[in-house]
């Protein structure tokens, strides 16, 4: 379910901040609340602005992706972001399919989204059967993820400390580890 991006303001004129507004003069753009800092995420995402959507992170934030890297800092997160922009999701859309926002006490929020991410281009040969993709250059089919954000509010506005992104499997309750890899299996009938 779809709700109304908060619109980022600039530090400097208090007017409406530039969609990148992040990457101008080191400044970050002010977000009137978690939800609005969360929807940028994707916006910039889908934008393949890596600097963009770093300057959305506090600077000690951390990153764990949907296979478990665990970035720390904001600019190892820009780094890592940037090379996948390059070489595997330069196609790559994100959309928010639903998202909530819970506060967890005075400026502590967490973010909680599911969302589908079509055109990731497939790089390499996959590193088991488990996790094929296409051939190199070719598009992967539709991922699902769910990710947490916790997001702070400080007196410049709303950072993101923490992320985390997993893949949501269909049908699987967990992962077991076998000969090949991680395969997804269901528990229940």
């Amino acid at each position: 379910m779809s709700r109304p991006v908060d619109r980022p303001t600039d530090r400097a004129t208090g007017g409406p901040a530039d969609r990148l507004a992040g990457t101008q003069a080191g400044r970050p753009a002010v977000f009137e609340s978690a939800e609005a800092v969360a929807r940028a995420f994707f916006a910039r995402w889908n934008d393949g602005d890596a600097d963009g959507l770093a300057v959305l992170f506090a600077k000690d934030a951390d990153f764990v992706n949907v296979v478990g890297l665990w970035w720390r800092g904001r600019a190892a997160i820009r780094r890592a972001h940037a090379y996948g922009f390059r070489h595997i999701f330069h196609a790559s859309r994100i959309e928010i399919t639903e998202l909530s926002v819970r506060s967890l006490g005075p400026g502590v929020y967490m973010v909680h989204t599911v969302s589908t991410l079509d055109g990731q281009i497939a790089q390499a040969v996959p590193t088991n059967q488990i996790d094929q993709t296409g051939p190199d250059g070719e598009p992967a089919a539709r991922r699902v993820a769910v990710m947490s954000m916790l997001i702070r509010r400080r007196a410049a506005g709303f950072e993101i400390v923490s992320c985390h992104v997993t893949d949501r499997v269909e049908g699987a309750d967990t992962y077991i580890r076998t000969g090949a890899g991680l395969a997804p299996v269901r528990y229940r009938p």
